[in-house]
């Protein structure tokens, strides 16, 4: 723990008493240096989380207003109620939009948000989000693959023998 020292107050002018002003200017680099380091740390996580909204965006290639959503599902987290050890289900839920990537918990936010955002993301990369989207998109190829299939086999159906009447229409019977 660090323990802060901060001089006392003259009674008569408010000042501390020793103040050594080399002292409030190396204090006031340090914190310009810190601060320049944070603020272009922060804007680098920031980017790169964008980058990375960017390339998931484009593996899924969402339409429209489509929304994609991937739910990654965590080992239960045990805590103890009432003096009984009870697991919880874990898990954090993304979807996939045109616009970018979105974490749904409370609100809905943009992974490069801002830092807390980006950093909750990053979180759950090295959870494995990566690899549930990797999973996602192979589910999705396959029922892709064959949706197309029956799709063009059809397609070929009908250009062999044209229905004789539109599909979707149907024959009223007269009422009685």
């Amino acid at each position: 723990m660090t323990n802060l020292i901060i001089p006392t107050a003259s009674a008569v002018s408010g000042i501390p008493e020793n103040t050594n002003m080399a002292d409030v200017i190396d204090s006031l680099k340090r914190l310009e240096r810190v601060g320049d380091e944070y603020s272009k740390t922060t804007q680098k996580l920031i980017d790169a989380a964008g980058q990375l909204s960017s390339l998931i965006v484009k593996m899924y290639s969402p339409r429209g207003k489509e929304k994609i959503e991937v739910r990654i599902e965590y080992e239960p987290q045990k805590r103890f109620v009432a003096g009984r050890e009870t697991a919880f289900p874990d898990s954090e839920w993304y979807t996939v939009e045109a616009s970018g990537v979105y974490r749904v918990d409370s609100a809905i936010e943009y992974v490069a948000a801002n830092r807390d955002a980006a950093l909750r993301f990053s979180r759950s990369v090295a959870k494995g989000l990566i690899d549930r989207i990797v999973r996602d998109l192979e589910v999705r190829n396959e029922e892709s693959q064959k949706g197309s299939d029956v799709l063009e086999d059809a397609a070929k159906g009908i250009e062999k023998e044209p229905p004789t009447s539109h599909p979707l229409q149907r024959r009223r019977s007269p009422l009685p």
